[in-house]
C-alpha cells in the first residue's frame, strides 16, 4: 500500500470566517482554467447541468461560477457527499473503528465493526441501483425502496433487514444503506448521552467552521438519512472539504481527532478493482499522484481534496453516468493545473 500524500500543514492557517479570502491564480494557469471552467459549466451536452463550481487554494476562494437561477446563497443537494460529512461526524464522536457497532437489528452479522460498514464492507447484501431513464425501473434497487419506498419511515431498519452475503470485512459492496446503519449507531450513542444527531452536528461540526446552511434530513424514526440528504452551499461543502484538507483542525480547534482524516483516506483493499474508483472509509480515492480523496454524489456531485496542490473543488449539478465521468475527468485535470 502506497503511503499517503502529506496534508499541508495547519500551522499559520487563518479559516475563513462568514466570508472568505479571495485570491487570484496566476496569469498562466488562469488562463488554462478558464478554458476548463467553461467546459465545466458552459458544455450541457458534455458535462449536464453544473449549478455551482468552487476552487479553493491555500486557503482562499480562487473561482465561484454559478448556473441559471443558483447564486452563492443557494442550498444545493449533497446525495452521498452526505456519507463524508457522517464519517466526520463518528470520528468527533469518538468511534473507534475496531469496536463492534451492535446494533440489536444485526444479529445476523454480530461481528461488524465500526470501520467495516465505514469501509462498506459490511457482508449484508444490497442492490445500489439508480434507475437512469425511462425505460429503467426501480422495483429492485434497495437504495430506491430504502429512500421513497417501503423502507422510507426507518432507513436503518430496511437496511438491516437485508440478509448477510459474506462474513463482515471480505467484500466491498458500496451501499447506502450501509452508511444508514452508522447513522444509528451514532444516534444510539449520542441518545446515551441525552443528545440528537441535529443538535450534535450544529454544535461539533457545522458551527465550528462556519456551516452556517448545512441541513440534514432524517426519517420518521429520527434517523438522519446520511446516505443521501445534507442540503448547503457550494461555498459550504467547500469549508467542509477544507477541514478535511487541514488535517481536521479549524484555526487553533481540533474539529476532527487526530488521525481521522488519514482514516478517511486509507485503503480499503477489498474495493480496488470493484468500483470506477477505490475506496477509503466513506471517502473515495483518486487516482492521481496527488492524494486526492474526494466526497461524491448521485448525479455528479463532486467534493475534491487534493493535499498535493493545497486545494478543494467543489462541483454540483446535474447528469447522467456518462456527463459524470466527463465531470470527474475535467476536475482531475483542473487539479493537476494547480499543483
Amino acid at each position: 500500500m502506497d503511503p499517503l500524500v502529506p496534508l499541508p500543514a495547519a500551522t499559520d492557517f487563518a479559516p475563513p470566517t462568514l466570508s472568505w479570502p479571495h485570491a487570484a491564480l496566476t496569469t498562466a494557469v488562469g488562463r488554462r482554467v478558464d478554458d476548463l471552467v467553461g467546459r465545466l459549466v458552459a458544455a450541457p451536452e458534455r458535462v449536464g447541468t453544473t449549478h455551482a463550481l468552487v476552487v479553493v487554494q491555500h486557503g482562499c476562494l480562487v473561482l465561484q461560477r454559478y448556473g441559471a437561477g443558483i447564486d452563492a446563497d443557494s442550498t444545493l443537494h449533497s446525495w452521498s457527499m452526505a456519507k463524508s460529512i457522517l464519517h466526520a461526524a463518528a470520528g468527533i464522536a469518538g468511534v473507534d473503528p475496531a469496536d463492534r457497532i451492535g446494533l440489536p437489528d444485526l444479529s445476523h452479522a454480530p461481528t461488524a465493526t465500526w470501520d467495516h460498514l465505514l469501509r462498506m464492507t459490511s457482508g449484508l447484501a444490497w442492490n445500489e441501483t439508480y434507475p437512469d431513464g425511462e425505460d429503467d425501473t426501480a422495483e429492485d434497487s434497495d437504495v430506491v425502496r430504502m429512500l421513497f419506498g417501503d423502507g422510507a419511515n426507518d432507513v436503518a431498519a430496511y437496511a438491516a433487514a437485508r440478509p448477510a452475503a459474506s462474513p463482515p470485512g471480505e467484500v466491498f459492496l458500496y451501499s447506502s444503506g450501509t452508511t444508514n446503519l452508522v447513522s444509528r449507531g451514532l444516534s444510539r450513542d449520542l441518545a446515551r448521552d441525552g443528545r440528537n444527531v441535529d443538535e450534535f452536528l450544529r454544535t461539533e461540526l457545522f458551527e465550528p467552521i462556519g456551516m452556517t446552511t448545512a441541513t440534514p434530513k432524517f426519517d420518521a424514526r429520527g434517523t438522519w438519512k446520511a446516505s443521501s440528504y445534507c442540503f448547503a452551499t457550494a461555498l459550504d461543502f467547500a469549508r467542509f472539504g477544507l477541514l478535511y484538507l487541514r488535517d481536521g483542525l479549524w484555526g487553533d480547534r481540533r474539529v476532527l481527532p487526530a488521525g481521522w482524516v488519514d482514516h478517511a483516506r486509507t485503503l480499503t483493499p477489498e474495493s480496488e478493482g470493484v468500483e470506477n474508483h477505490a475506496y477509503g472509509a466513506h471517502w473515495w480515492l483518486g487516482d492521481d499522484s496527488h492524494g486526492t480523496f474526494f466526497a461524491s454524489g448521485y448525479e455528479g456531485q463532486y467534493l475534491a481534496v487534493c493535499p498535493a496542490a493545497d486545494a478543494v473543488v467543489v462541483r454540483l449539478g446535474r447528469s447522467d453516468e456518462q456527463q459524470r465521468d466527463n465531470c470527474w475527468h475535467d476536475i482531475t485535470e483542473l487539479l493537476d493545473l494547480l499543483v
